[in-house]
């Protein structure tokens, strides 16, 4: 069976956090599922799989910001090796600039939830 992760902030809260648990409830049968949450402190969506949570706040100033997300990339990609990820998914603009920093054997897929009027484009 082949390794997935997904990638989001929390499991609570959102639209695009919703679509993790879903996805990885609907994945569960093809895929041995692991999950990075920034903070995993309080999950509110069912999910499946292995949740890993890297407790990693950040701090209000942009020095704390990239010093934070630096350690981030680093711990994904430790783990991405560690888990022998095949594929990965991200949800939202950080997980997703994060995902494809850190990407190493897997094959990564970015994903933008949004909700945009495009009458005006």
């Amino acid at each position: 069976m082949k390794n997935l992760l997904l990638i989001g902030r929390t499991l609570k809260n959102g639209g695009a956090e919703k679509i993790t648990g879903n996805l990885s409830l609907a994945l569960a049968d093809y895929f041995h599922i692991y999950i990075i949450l920034f903070d995993g402190s309080d999950i509110a969506y069912d999910y499946q799989g292995e949740i890993i949570d890297l407790k990693s706040k950040l701090g209000k100033s942009m020095i704390s910001k990239l010093l934070g997300n630096l350690r981030r990339i680093i711990q994904i990609r430790k783990l991405k090796l560690k888990l022998n990820i095949d594929f990965s998914i991200s949800f939202l603009s950080t997980p997703n600039i994060l995902n494809s920093l850190s990407k190493k054997n897997d094959q990564i897929i970015v994903s933008v939830h949004s909700q945009q009027n495009f009458d005006n484009y």
